[in-house]
């Protein structure tokens, strides 16, 4: 059940760290290409700064989904109400997540990219998100949804979290405290998971096209326990405070700035940026990897906290996410996390055939604009009305506010 309290400022501020997540992975995406189609075009100081975007705009969503999904089974655990519904849970997730997927999917595969499926079962493991679990297949298909595999893994465990990390204590603080303990263990879970792939384990090729998730453990959901623990984190924070009705006096000046943790998170970026970027055709070594993977979902957290905390939505950043244009790209920002990749393909294409000039401007022009309109479409017209169905099923006689909903769906 959404949070029917949370004020619409906030609300919106949470559609506002979608639009802003989304666009520095397109632009993280958008700046490779144009490196490559136009070398030497983009300064390597611009170049160098945005080295990790991708996977700081990755880190967002991870940590929205920590909070968003979270917060209604915590709110219930310290409140000792039962557990929200969980047949309307994963319908609701399902309609999210796939048929906006599905209709991006389906257009690369039979007009823009064709030559990604190899085989029949290629199909298979496409349509129902199962790349990272076969040797091989992690980038084909649509290059981004590496990402959503973890995410529709999370959405699958997140039930079981929540009532591993319940209590039945009559104490608040007893409740709390398993919460923050079983937090800790899920951190470290993940943070080990790395450990042991990076410098244990004994790297294995594997045969192309089997199903074989244990010689990449890193690149599913153990690997990134940590990083939904952070939105998690928060979303215990926010029920905890609602619940007792008491926020620390640091805890208020922080909800009211936005920019101490915005700077924050800068300087730890920066400090993410440390770690040298590979040479082409090279991994990023051991440790360097660790560093990246490990501290900047920090950054990531430093960014949604003060927007998820706050409870009437204070600060500068806040009102600027909250803002009409924030909200509006907000809104479609799934569509243009699938879609963008998909049209710097196309138009890459298109320059080395000749379709279209080579020029960077006209290239980015395309992919913004392509963009931006297929992920509107797909909003409106495939999104929504399956968002719409799910919204239905197993609802009560109360019927949740478009706002409400909107924010409870990353």
């Amino acid at each position: 059940m959404p949070d029917m309290s949370t004020p619409p400022r906030r609300l919106g501020a949470v559609e506002g760290l979608r639009a802003f997540a989304a666009c520095t992975v397109l632009y993280y995406h958008l700046q490779r290409a144009v490196t490559l189609t136009h070398p030497g075009l983009i300064p390597v100081g611009v170049v160098s700064w945005s080295e990790r975007l991708g996977p700081f705009g990755v880190g967002i969503f991870f940590v929205l989904s920590g909070f968003l999904l979270y917060r209604p089974f915590v709110t219930a655990a310290f409140a000792g109400t039962p557990t929200p519904d969980l047949g309307r849970y994963f319908v609701r997730r399902v309609a999210r997540v796939y048929p906006g997927y599905w209709a991006a999917l389906a257009f690369l595969l039979v007009i823009v990219a064709p030559e990604q499926v190899r085989d029949r079962s290629d199909w298979f493991v496409f349509f129902g998100l199962f790349q990272n679990y076969r040797t091989g297949s992690l980038l084909r298909g649509l290059g981004v949804a590496w990402t959503l595999v973890i995410e529709v893994s999370f959405y699958v465990v997140l039930p079981l979290l929540a009532w591993l990390l319940r209590s039945r204590a009559a104490s608040l603080r007893r409740r709390l405290s398993r919460q923050l303990v079983g937090l800790s263990l899920m951190f470290a879970v993940g943070v080990g998971v790395r450990v042991w792939a990076l410098w244990v384990r004994t790297p294995g090729q594997g045969r192309v096209g089997r199903f074989q998730p244990f010689l990449a453990p890193d690149g599913w959901l153990p690997g990134y326990l940590d990083w939904f623990a952070l939105g998690m984190a928060l979303a215990v924070a926010s029920a905890w405070f609602s619940t007792v009705d008491r926020r620390p006096r640091f805890v208020q000046w922080f909800e009211a700035r936005t920019w101490p943790a915005w700077l924050a998170a800068l300087v730890v970026y920066r400090l993410v940026l440390l770690a040298p970027f590979p040479r082409p055709g090279f991994g990023l070594r051991p440790g360097s990897q660790m560093l990246v993977t490990t501290v900047l979902p920090f950054a990531a957290a430093l960014i949604v906290a003060p927007v998820v905390l706050a409870p009437d939505g204070r600060g500068l950043g806040t009102r600027i996410l909250g803002s009409r244009p924030a909200v509006a790209v907000g809104t479609v920002a799934y569509g243009i996390y699938l879609w963008h990749l998909v049209f710097i393909i196309q138009t890459s294409r298109w320059i080395t055939d000749h379709t279209i000039p080579r020029s960077a401007l006209i290239q980015v022009i395309l992919v913004v604009g392509l963009t931006g309109v297929a992920a509107t479409v797909s909003f409106v017209f495939v999104e929504s009305p399956f968002m719409r169905w799910s919204s239905r099923v197993g609802r009560s006689n109360r019927v949740p506010s478009p706002t409400s909903i909107a924010a409870t769906d990353p």
